[in-house]
């Protein structure tokens, strides 16, 4: 079984580590017994990266699309920040943010952009 995280890891001290196979949570106060699995977050554009599995930003498009009907793209100036965008519409996103963020940013960006080109098929 993987090894849990060090001890003083960002937890507060009553915070127990329960492991990689407890089901449902990975965090859970001694004192009161609540339970909660925090929110992964990509903390650099190395983090999304390597998340994709892929090495360059050409790559990292494909794999941003692979969910998306448009084709994404991507244009960064260094590791902190990068904009990311569908057809000529784009978002800046900062670094760190969590996972759940990040697709939530990209479904409403890329909902709009389809948005706008229906509205431009229709008339």
């Amino acid at each position: 079984m993987p090894a849990g995280p060090d001890d003083g890891a960002g937890d507060p001290e009553w915070v127990a580590w329960v492991g990689c196979m407890h089901p449902g949570y990975s965090r859970r106060c001694e004192a009161c017994g609540a339970t909660w699995t925090p929110e992964q977050a990509f903390a650099d554009l190395q983090a999304l990266m390597a998340e994709a599995e892929v090495d360059d930003l050409e790559d990292l498009c494909g794999w941003l699309s692979a969910d998306y009907e448009l084709d994404a793209w991507v244009i960064t100036d260094d590791d902190r920040y990068f904009e990311v965008g569908f057809s000529d519409r784009g978002v800046a996103i900062e670094f760190p943010i969590g996972e759940q963020e990040f697709w939530d940013t990209l479904d409403e960006l890329h909902d709009e952009v389809e948005a706008t080109l229906g509205d431009v098929v229709e008339d």
